[in-house]
């Protein structure tokens, strides 16, 4: 497990037909993590026309944009409302004030205040922006869907045509469907040439679709037009270690066959101390419970205390022989073997092994709770049957940056959904 300058998850599955040897050996490469490129809301500083109602309430809109662009969000907010006071119909001061909510981390109440300004203003295009990147950001999906169809209804310039098809791009991303996200990505960079997002994003559709040459050929291009952007040492980064990944996207996911169902795993605590209580056995359960449910239920899994009679082995481990691949040392690592169904002409999982580190191998203080998380619902991934995803942001992605200190409990992304129901639909 490297951690600097990025915690690896490479796992190694090894699929082997039951009978054969030795058994055959696909090796998953990593890729420096790429910022996603979030959805972000536009800065107060956009110019909006004034639509208000008096000069006190105008002052009050020009006051509480100066210090939104100064990050003073309390005294914008208190002059917002104090607009909203004097002028309830007020497009621009719910415009403002959801830009508040947004930046003071108050989604809800950040939609709420886009909606409520559109109803004041229903064909404006700076409102419908708005809303509708609050809405994807918030993973309202199908509501963000609909919110873009109507910003491209309402877009006049090319730079903002470029970027809802940027959107659109994103919708088709979250569906898996890499050939309409580079088409939407191509159409947007044909508009406006100039924007780095777009350019980092195409270069991910193409590896996605296994046009690895491509992908390569994009990203250099991408380094040498954009050199100083703040992305531009990740992506010099993800060159470097681009041809280590071909392995990793030629993999084809195996299921668990339904007859296996419930699919029996034994946790092997053995010699690892501080994993010898019932909270990390539990820690598992909750990994497991959140794969079963992400297949609705198609997945299910039952704990055994006999590990002679498991399907699914998870071993904590201190050893980092146990989880290394050559000269590297990962967080965890998963096998697999399969064996084949005649009457059906298929492969199936017929058991898998995953080990977890428990500490660090360098300084041998315990791996922390949260970053356990990570890591096993990743190889619980694996084990599975589910694949590397070359999508920074998503469970499967084998390189991780994160500060387990402050992240989030971890959940598969609409990525991993997609690929989970391909699996077991």
């Amino acid at each position: 497990m490297r951690k600097s300058p990025s915690i690896t998850l490479l796992s190694i599955v090894a699929f082997a037909l039951t009978g054969c040897s030795p058994p055959a050996t696909i090796e998953a490469g990593t890729l420096a993590q790429r910022k996603p490129n979030k959805i972000a809301v536009s800065s107060a500083s956009r110019s909006i026309v004034p639509n208000v109602g008096s000069d006190k309430v105008r002052h009050l809109i020009a006051l509480a944009s100066s210090h939104i662009d100064q990050d003073k969000f309390s005294e914008a907010r208190k002059e917002l409302n104090e607009a909203v006071a004097l002028n309830r119909d007020c497009f621009e001061a719910y415009y403002y004030l959801a830009q508040v909510d947004d930046k003071t981390d108050k989604l809800p109440e950040a939609l709420l205040n886009a909606q409520k300004a559109l109803r004041y203003r229903t064909e404006d295009f700076a409102g419908w922006r708005l809303l509708c990147r609050l809405q994807l950001r918030s993973g309202r999906l199908k509501e963000g869907e609909d919110s873009v169809n109507k910003c491209m209804a309402l877009a006049s310039k090319d730079e903002d045509k470029a970027e809802v098809l940027g959107w659109k791009a994103y919708l088709a991303r979250m569906k898996a469907k890499w050939r309409d996200a580079a088409y939407l990505d191509e159409q947007s960079k044909k508009l406006a040439s100039d924007r780095p997002d777009v350019w980092g994003n195409l270069w991910v559709d193409y590896l996605q679709q296994g046009r690895l040459q491509e992908a390569k050929e994009f990203l250099e291009n991408c380094i040498n037009k954009f050199p100083t952007h703040p992305s531009a040492n990740e992506w010099m980064r993800s060159l470097s270690q681009l041809d280590s990944i071909k392995s990793s996207l030629g993999v084809k996911g195996v299921r668990w066959p339904a007859k296996a169902m419930p699919v029996r795993v034994f946790v092997d605590n053995h010699g690892v101390a501080f994993t010898e209580n019932e909270h990390f056995r539990n820690m598992i359960v909750d990994q497991l419970t959140t794969w079963s449910g992400a297949s609705e239920g198609k997945v299910t899994f039952k704990l055994v205390n006999d590990q002679s009679n498991c399907d699914l082995t998870v071993k904590f481990t201190n050893s980092p022989l146990d989880v290394s691949n050559g000269d590297d040392v990962n967080a965890g690592l998963t096998m697999c073997s399969t064996e084949e169904d005649h009457d059906f002409h298929c492969i199936y999982l017929k058991k898998s092994r995953i080990f977890l580190m428990a500490f660090e191998p360098n300084t041998n203080k315990p791996i922390s709770e949260n970053e356990l998380k990570y890591v096993a619902l990743h190889e619980l991934g694996h084990a599975l049957g589910l694949k590397h995803s070359i999508c920074p942001e998503d469970t499967m992605f084998p390189v991780v940056n994160k500060d387990f200190s402050t992240a989030a409990p971890p959940v598969p992304t609409n990525n991993d959904l997609v690929q989970l129901k391909k699996l077991y639909q």
